[in-house]
């Protein structure tokens, strides 16, 4: 549970609770095309490593400049659709959090 609160603290908002979390790894050439997240009120996305070229976040047809470990960046993630350019090289990981309202998870 500590981690959970950790998360909410840090990178949550409002009266949310945390949904779920995964790491992400991209490899060269590995990218996301635009998409929404359909059941979750906010994604936060943590950069986990900055060894790499390419792999820009984009945000709404906005290029998300997140290039130094530990930058994140939180967003409606259901209303805005996101993706990531492909990884020219080295290894961009991430680690993908999304929070949602107390009524939508009980």
């Amino acid at each position: 549970m500590e981690f959970n609160n950790f998360l909410i603290s840090k990178f949550g908002d409002g009266d949310w609770v945390l949904d779920s979390f995964y790491k992400l790894t991209y490899n060269v050439g590995d990218s996301s095309i635009p998409h929404f997240d359909f059941a979750n009120k906010q994604t936060t996305i943590i950069l986990l490593s900055d060894d790499f070229t390419g792999g820009e976040s984009i945000i709404d047809n906005v290029d998300i400049n997140m290039n130094k470990t530990g930058t994140f960046v939180r967003f409606l993630g259901s209303k805005l659709k996101h993706g990531v350019n492909p990884v020219i090289s080295g290894k961009r990981e991430v680690l993908v959090v999304w929070f949602n309202s107390k009524q939508t998870i009980i």
